[in-house]
C-alpha cells in the first residue's frame, strides 16, 4: 500500500494549531493525492501529552 491507496483520513487535535503548518504538512505528505479529509478538535486524547491523533483507512483493489 502507499499513500495513493489512503481513501480517508481523520484528524484528532487537542488544542490549537496554526493552520498553514497543518495544510503545508498535509499537503507535503500527500502530494496532489486529495482522500476525504475530516478534522475535528476534541478535548482530550488516551493521554495528556497526545495531542494529534491520526486515523487513515486505505484500500487497493484484488485483480485476479
Amino acid at each position: 500500500m502507499t499513500v495513493e491507496d489512503v481513501v480517508k483520513v481523520t484528524f484528532y487535535l487537542v488544542g490549537t494549531f496554526d493552520a498553514a503548518r497543518r495544510r503545508t504538512l498535509v499537503a507535503d505528505w500527500f502530494g496532489t493525492h486529495r482522500p476525504c479529509m475530516t478534522l475535528l478538535y476534541v478535548s482530550a486524547l488516551a493521554a495528556p501529552q497526545y495531542r494529534v491523533e491520526v486515523d487513515a483507512w486505505a484500500c487497493r483493489s484484488v485483480e485476479g
